[in-house]
């Protein structure tokens, strides 16, 4: 922030709009082509999918994932956890949906 000459809070908010844009590209992507259930049992073999995706990710891909989506940490705490710096965080979780995307596709 010092070196750009912003305040750490419009830092923050960029790298959360980054994040939030990676995120809602996964989203798009489900919806608009790469696959939409159209009834329950596609429901289940999507959650399915999720799972294994998922299993797929390194342990602490899977762990920031699970605070940020099941505990709902923000990024500073998951930071906190994980003993690194708030930026690399949104840098991993941006990683990471790209990732979940990437094997999604592959999936279907």
């Amino acid at each position: 922030a010092e070196a750009i000459g912003c305040p750490l809070e419009e830092v923050r908010q960029l790298a959360y709009a980054g994040q939030a844009e990676a995120l809602h590209s996964l989203e798009e992507w489900l919806e608009e082509g790469g696959y939409m259930p159209a009834s329950e049992s596609d429901h289940g073999e999507l959650a399915m999918t999720m799972s294994k995706v998922l299993s797929s990710l390194e342990s602490r891909e899977q762990l920031l994932l699970s605070l940020y989506y099941q505990h709902e940490l923000n990024m500073k705490e998951i930071a906190l956890v994980l003993g690194l710096t708030e930026s690399r965080v949104c840098q991993l979780h941006k990683q990471c949906v790209l990732q979940l995307k990437q094997r999604l596709a592959e999936s279907f």
